[in-house]
């Protein structure tokens, strides 16, 4: 095994993968390390939804193969009381998210990608406050050192490279637990075919405090049935609170057995500010690329993929691995992705810092019609005449505080949108734009 490589990739999930192969197929040495073995690649927990106008929008193809169950046309949130809701059509493709990862993998190593797993990563290797290598323990070999010229940190939310760079780099910025979900999902088979294929997703600060809970078809016999609940909660447990208030509730699941279960932490806010540093690269959960409405992280880590591999090829190139040199990553994604990620964390925030009476209240309203509906997750923006509308609608007269958060979201929505928007591309415009937003998001309440 070679000792040095161009790229070493900690994760071979979605983000890592999709680099990794973007990267080898340019015939750079590449090396992605993976806590499983191989074999159980891409076997955490996921909603396995994959949503088409996040990779039409960006530019990227929509994948297909075995991995995807089929389209998904219709779906519909529903309020605490069970009777408001909002539906609405939309194109997303039901996938299977242990089959799709392997074949990200086996792509990248296909193309000439080195995969070693499994292994733990233990701590990148510094020099010259550049990262030139990392050190990991390969089951039963203890630990070694592996040198390289980018190293990129693909390993999720917890970030293990990411964590231990300096505390002075912009890119160690931590989360917030507040901005955390703790999630667990079944897989769960039916012997007889349902009736129809949906996606429900329900809000109830019961059940799912600070998150949602979803019950989603995947076939006519598959379901999947999970919830997340912000961190901040803690410790109530997801598990505890599907067994304990999910089945009770719609016992139509209890004719089912699981063929899957799993939980993990997702990250549910606006990107990470910095991506880059000195010979370093963060993408995916790592780099907090989730939208927060949905939990999503599919397309944002393939398009992560994308723009890292054209990045850092050009980087390899020019023989310079510098955050400078790397800064156009930050600023590719934030100015396509960013706006919408910022404007649903705003989205998502409102609308769990509502009472159960006003998600009904809201939601029976019915505001919104279903395009104008796909048209807020997919744009992270409110339409103009928002608020206007807002001053005609006489059925939420009995809900001023209400009124009052909507208009302020309309509002908020905008403004981020217009940060993110304004990403500069001169690091040296960098700190005041971080001020600008850090100051937004403290302003701001919920």
């Amino acid at each position: 095994m070679s000792q040095f490589y161009d790229i070493i990739i900690v994760g071979a999930n979605v983000a890592g993968s999709s680099m990794g192969f973007n990267l080898a197929k340019q015939g750079l040495q590449v090396a992605m390390i993976d806590i499983y073995e191989s074999s159980k690649i891409g076997s955490t927990s996921c909603g396995d939804g994959l949503d088409e106008h996040e990779f039409k929008r960006l530019g990227l193809a929509v994948p297909t193969g075995k991995f995807v169950y089929g389209d998904v046309i219709r779906g519909e949130v529903i309020a605490p009381n069970g009777h408001a809701r909002l539906a609405a059509q939309g194109k997303i493709k039901a996938v299977h998210r242990y089959h799709f990862c392997q074949y990200l993998k086996d792509r990248t190593v296909d193309a000439g990608g080195q995969l070693i797993a499994p292994a733990r990563a233990i701590a990148p290797v510094m020099k010259d406050d550049f990262v030139v290598g990392l050190k990991y323990r390969h089951e039963g070999e203890g630990t070694k050192t592996l040198k390289c010229r980018i190293l990129v940190d693909a390993s999720g939310l917890r970030a293990v490279i990411r964590n231990q760079l300096p505390a002075d780099w912009w890119v160690s910025e931590g989360i917030d637990k507040r901005d955390i979900a703790v999630c667990y999902k079944e897989s769960r088979k039916f012997d007889k075919p349902l009736p129809n294929k949906f996606v429900h997703g329900y809000f109830s600060s019961a059940i799912a405090p600070g998150g949602f809970y979803w019950i989603a078809t995947r076939s006519r016999t598959l379901v999947n049935v999970g919830l997340g609940i912000n961190m901040h909660y803690q410790p109530l447990s997801p598990k505890q609170q599907l067994y304990n208030k999910i089945l009770p509730k719609h016992k139509f699941l209890n004719d089912s057995r699981v063929v899957w279960k799993g939980g993990g932490l997702v990250p549910r806010r606006w990107p990470l500010d910095c991506m880059v540093g000195n010979g370093f690269v963060a993408a995916g959960d790592a780099a907090v690329m989730v939208n927060p409405m949905s939990g999503g992280g599919i397309g944002p880590s393939v398009f992560a993929g994308e723009i890292g591999g054209k990045v850092i090829t050009a980087a390899l190139e020019a023989g310079e691995y510098s955050i400078e040199q790397l800064w156009k990553y930050n600023y590719d994604y934030n100015t396509n992705y960013g706006p919408v990620q910022a404007g649903n964390y705003i989205l998502r925030s409102t609308i769990e810092s509502l009472t159960d009476a006003q998600i009904n209240a809201l939601l029976g309203a019915e505001l919104f019609s279903e395009k104008e509906i796909i048209k807020v997750i997919e744009n992270g923006k409110l339409e103009l005449g928002f608020s206007n509308k807002l001053k005609k609608l006489g059925k939420l007269a009995k809900h001023p505080k209400l009124l009052l958060k909507l208009r302020a979201l309309y509002k908020n929505m905008e403004a981020v949108r217009q940060l993110y928007m304004g990403y500069p591309r001169d690091i040296k415009e960098f700190k005041p734009w971080r001020n600008k937003v850090h100051r937004f998001f403290e302003k701001i309440k919920f």
